[in-house]
């Protein structure tokens, strides 16, 4: 079974600087989802509200109307990322309905 709950920054931090290539975390206002597989953490994704005021805007959207995926950082233990992906944009969906992913 998989969890998925909001982190911290501190925590997301930790967790891609042992398992994201890049070591980082991205700059700017971020949501940060922990997972969970079976009660063992196995990693977190970041969704960014992006860099550009431009993001969206081809879609009519503002600014805080639009989300991207910045970071999926997982320790490989995980079954499927597109399965915790998948669901961690449902989740993401239902905690934030004024926002497009």
């Amino acid at each position: 079974m998989i969890e998925i709950k909001r982190i911290s920054l501190d925590d997301a931090k930790r967790v891609c600087k042992v398992w994201h290539y890049s070591g980082t975390v991205p700059a700017g206002r971020n949501l940060y989802y922990g997972i969970w597989q079976e009660s063992c953490f196995i990693g977190v994704i970041i969704f960014g509200y992006g860099v550009g005021s431009h993001m969206g805007k081809s879609e009519g959207l503002r600014q805080h109307e639009v989300c991207e995926l910045v970071r999926i950082a997982l320790s490989g233990k995980q079954k499927f990322t597109s399965q915790v992906l998948a669901k961690c944009i449902k989740i993401f969906k239902i905690q934030n309905p004024n926002i497009n992913v």
